[in-house]
């Protein structure tokens, strides 16, 4: 809407088309092939590390550029010249978090529990070196497949490995769900991640478990904690549109 009232592209009207990956490899390859093929387009956002990995083959033999906005995994970094980061991926982001916990909250003794899929395994392959590297010992890790729903017996293991803080590997509606359950089970270390915990499933299955959590994420507020004007100006926009902004990150 910001584009066309703006007459960015000049005579050129975006209109936008929907399809629904699930967050599937499979599904979002069906999806960006019939969207190719059928609707035609040419700009596609996506999002889902693994989703993302299947997708790129796809749009760079069509030359249909791929925008990711939600995807973390360091596998998409340099994946194809038609596909494009709008966010920084987690070989960017860890680093800075484990500096905080290791060096300024004096928590060396880290553990991770990740979804095994690309996005888990990335960030294993950078969260343990980069530890050591800051000082820090990676006492324990678990995994999980996507679409677990019961994270009991990861954390029972990663509760006898006694870590100071615990990294969450997962996407946004399991984060939530691995706290609470952690919490069920007297197992309350600092939870962290990446952007995924900002999420009101974090909340609503974390509850008080969740708070004082750590992430990092892309920012969309200034150093005296206000919203940037880019991030207000759409906030504006969207109440005006929807009556509220509780449904925006």
């Amino acid at each position: 809407k910001q584009v066309n009232d703006g007459h960015y592209l000049k005579d050129v009207v975006l209109q936008p088309l929907f399809f629904d990956t699930q967050a599937k490899p499979d599904i979002g390859v069906a999806a960006l092939q019939q969207a190719i093929t059928v609707a035609g387009v040419r700009f596609v956002l996506t999002g889902y590390s693994s989703v993302s990995i299947a997708q790129a083959p796809i749009a760079e033999r069509n030359e249909v550029v791929l925008m990711n906005q939600g995807g973390a995994s360091p596998s998409l970094s340099h994946l194809s010249p038609w596909f494009f980061n709008a966010i920084p991926l987690t070989h960017l982001q860890v680093p800075v978090l484990l500096e905080e916990v290791i060096e300024v909250m004096k928590k060396p003794k880290l553990a991770m529990i990740y979804r095994d899929d690309d996005l888990g395994k990335g960030l294993l392959q950078i969260y343990g070196p980069t530890a050591t590297a800051l000082g820090g010992t990676l006492v324990g890790q678990e995994s999980y497949l996507p679409g677990a729903n019961d994270f009991r017996r990861q954390l029972a293991r990663l509760r006898a490995d006694q870590p100071d803080m615990v990294y969450i590997g997962g996407v946004a509606t399991e984060i939530g769900a691995v706290i609470g359950q952690g919490a069920s089970l007297g197992f309350r270390p600092l939870w962290t991640s990446y952007g995924a915990y900002n999420h009101k499933a974090t909340i609503e299955w974390g509850k008080d478990a969740a708070e004082g959590g750590i992430y990092t994420n892309p920012a969309n507020i200034g150093p005296d904690l206000k919203p940037l004007p880019a991030y207000q100006a759409m906030l504006d926009a969207w109440k005006a549109a929807y009556g509220s902004t509780d449904d925006v990150d």
